[in-house]
């Protein structure tokens, strides 16, 4: 196999992996400049690699032939593990990611998942799905982009908090009316004052 279709083939389990959600052919082709029948068959390698080296991975295609789309899943033969794993996020207390995750979607929703990265810093697939289950949140596809997902905060969370809309969170409107670049460059002085804190702490000791 050539040099360069082995870093296509890495590329797009990079991509698929960090994506956490389904993604269309178009689009992996569209990110990585490559043909959609290379993308393809560096999908077929990677399937065929997963099943050969009994990885914990695989990696289901769906839609039509207008509109295919590939996500990568945990492989069946581990799925009891990840199902204790779920009813461990299920039953045990939010995180402080989860919660700074339920913050942003409370505040900025709708809005999707490389937003909320983008806010964050991090990965959030893991963190918005185990919401998702909980109830907590709503995930929706975009009607103005197919293959993208929206989140937004589910009735039951509002049941839970004890308010009939977001707007009756405190600083709603000035958060909520805040531009992302805004919101991430707070996020940073926030890091950066509390990393600051935690210097002067450790000299003083």
């Amino acid at each position: 196999m050539e040099e360069n279709q082995i870093k296509l083939k890495y590329l797009v389990e990079g991509v698929l992996f960090a994506s956490g959600e389904p993604i269309s052919l178009d689009k992996l082709s569209d990110l990585l400049s490559s043909t959609k029948e290379d993308i393809e068959n560096s999908i077929l390698e990677l399937i065929n690699e997963y099943q050969e080296e009994n990885r914990c991975f695989d990696i289901i295609k769906n839609g039509s032939e207008n509109k295919i789309l590939y996500q990568i899943v945990t492989n069946k033969n581990i799925s009891s593990i990840v199902q204790k794993l779920n009813n461990t996020v299920l039953e045990g207390d939010l995180t402080k990611s989860a919660l700074d995750v339920l913050s942003i979607v409370m505040y900025r929703a709708p809005l999707n998942r490389s937003e909320i990265d983008d806010i964050r810093g991090v990965n959030s697939s893991y963190i918005l799905r185990s919401l998702v289950l909980r109830g907590l949140i709503n995930r929706y596809q975009n009607p103005d982009r197919r293959n993208e997902y929206l989140y937004e905060p589910s009735f039951e969370l509002l049941k839970h908090l004890g308010i009939n809309d977001v707007s009756c969170l405190p600083d709603f409107e000035e958060l909520h009316s805040s531009s992302l670049k805004d919101l991430i460059q707070e996020s940073l002085d926030l890091d950066k004052e509390k990393s600051e804190i935690n210097k002067d702490t450790e000299g003083n000791n």
